[in-house]
């Protein structure tokens, strides 16, 4: 797929009655998901509350873009007054917010994300399982006919050290 150069975008937008930018992002402000740009043909001229949320307030479920600061972004005004700016391009994000009661990646063929807490629990009962059986099967003795009893034949080691729920849970990724 070709690109479309800036100039093509604003052009486009411009043939469809909406008013577009292209700019850099200045700052960003977290709590509104909102930031400030400054348009490249004119930087001084600040577009500030541009939104970088991907669906309209009140739809579920929110899909947020968080644009990093100092990359080049492109956007419309959602009014005529050129005062709801909302950013359809970024060059590059910085993080991806998902609010929304199922998640599908890849039309689901990497199956689903554990729930780190039950299969660490999981996990460490097996441990435990495995290190019972381990000390049963090792303290227990033969008697052969007319001989004294002999120990366990082999010996083998229990599981440590446990399993800990950090080393299986991916830090970057949060549910």
């Amino acid at each position: 797929m070709r690109e479309l150069s800036d100039a093509q975008v604003l052009r486009q937008l411009a043939q469809l009655g909406d008013v577009g930018f292209i700019g850099t992002v200045q700052a960003r402000d977290e709590a509104t998901y909102t930031c400030t740009v400054a348009p490249l043909d004119a930087p001084e001229a600040l577009i500030p509350n541009v939104s970088y949320v991907a669906f309209s307030e009140g739809v579920t479920p929110k899909v947020i873009a968080r644009p990093k600061v100092g990359t080049k972004v492109r956007g419309i005004f959602l009014d005529l007054d050129q005062q709801q700016g909302h950013i359809f391009q970024a060059e590059e994000i910085d993080q991806l917010l998902i609010d929304c009661p199922e998640v599908v990646f890849a039309q689901g063929t990497f199956g689903g994300v554990p729930k780190v807490g039950p299969l660490h629990d999981a996990i460490e009962r097996l441990e435990t399982k495995f290190n019972d059986l381990l000390t049963i099967l090792q303290s227990h003795t033969h008697s052969p006919a007319g001989g004294p009893p002999a120990g366990a034949l082999v010996t083998f080691l229990p599981i440590t050290p446990a399993t800990t729920q950090a080393a299986i849970e991916n830090a970057q990724l949060k549910h």
